[in-house]
């Protein structure tokens, strides 16, 4: 139960890690490394036709929300306006999110799935 398979890097230099490896390493990376980060200062309020940048790792999916409702439009986008999210012109804040999730097959646990959410 405990011992690698007969075809991992385990058990044979030069060969690959098992799925369960894999996948802990993976898991890993992403509690020890950012996976999304704001380029655009969170601290600060941002007008509808300012540019929002994130740099996000290779290969993640992108998911934008304005006040806590996912939107469809800049779905994967790292730099997007408030106002194409459909933040609306009415003068009062609204919070704008990003969540990155790993649509990786080496990542089969849900909760590893989901990685960040940041702003």
């Amino acid at each position: 139960m405990y011992r690698p398979t007969d075809n991992s890097i385990m058990r044979t230099l030069g060969r690959e890690f098992n799925s369960p490896g894999r996948e802990a390493m993976i898991a890993g990376f992403h509690r020890h490394g950012s996976t999304v980060s704001a380029v655009t200062p969170t601290d600060k309020e941002v007008r509808r036709s300012q540019r929002v940048k994130v740099l996000a790792a290779k290969g993640v999916q992108l998911r934008w929300s304005v006040d806590g409702r996912s939107v469809k439009k800049g779905v994967d986008a790292r730099s997007i306006t408030p106002k194409a999210l459909g933040v609306p012109a009415d003068g009062r804040a609204h919070k704008v999110t990003v969540r990155a999730t790993d649509p990786t097959r080496a990542v089969r646990a849900p909760e590893l799935r989901k990685l960040l959410r940041g702003r």
